[in-house]
Order: C-alpha cells, then structure tokens, then sequence
C-alpha cells in the first residue's frame, strides 16, 4: 500500500506498515523506543513505531535522527521532539498508518 500526505501550510509525513510486520518491528525496540516506552504488546509497537516515522519523515530527516530521541505517551501526543501533531489512520486490520503534522498545529483534520 501507498499512501501520498499533501499540506499546504506546513511539513506533513506519513508512514503506513502491513499488521504482519509487527513481531518485526517488535523485535527491534532497542533501536526505536525512548527509555520512557514501554509498549505492552506487539500491536502497540507497531503503532507506535508508524508515529514516529510519519513525525520523522515530516521532520525531513526520516531515519537519519535517532527514534530513541522521541517520546510518544500511548495516545500518539509528542513529549520529546520535534513539534507537531500525529493522527492514526484506519486503514482495517491489515495496515498500520500515522500522519503527522509539523509546527504549532492546535486543530488538524485529516482526511483520507
């Protein structure tokens, strides 16, 4: 799956995994949480990890900064990081997707 963010006042990013990655991307939380996240399960991880990417990619440094340096709390709102706003997609039990908008963004409406 594909996913195209458009925004025209301020950096967007999006990241979108298939469910079955999940014991994958679980398998790699040394290298992606905070030493404040404490995912309780795979799912949650998966979540997880597809906020931080949209917010890195809408940073514009992607993977290139570290996603240790970021800190989630579990509803997707950023404590330590680069401003924005993350909102989950629902894309059905098969996806896994995030948007995030950079900068100071009180209201953001996605739509998909």
């Amino acid at each position: 799956m594909s996913l195209i963010t458009v925004c025209c006042e301020a950096p967007v990013g999006v990241d979108v995994e298939p469910s079955s990655r999940r014991d994958e991307v679980a398998s790699a939380a040394e290298v992606a949480l905070h030493r404040n996240e404490h995912p309780s399960s795979p799912d949650e991880m998966l979540r997880l990890w597809v906020r931080k990417e949209a917010l890195l990619k809408a940073h514009g440094t992607g993977l290139a900064t570290d996603p240790r340096s970021v800190h989630l709390d579990t509803s997707g709102h950023i404590l330590e990081g680069p401003a924005g706003a993350i909102v989950d997609l629902t894309l059905g039990p098969d996806w896994c997707a995030a948007v995030a908008v950079l900068g100071p963004t009180p209201e953001v409406v996605v739509s998909y």
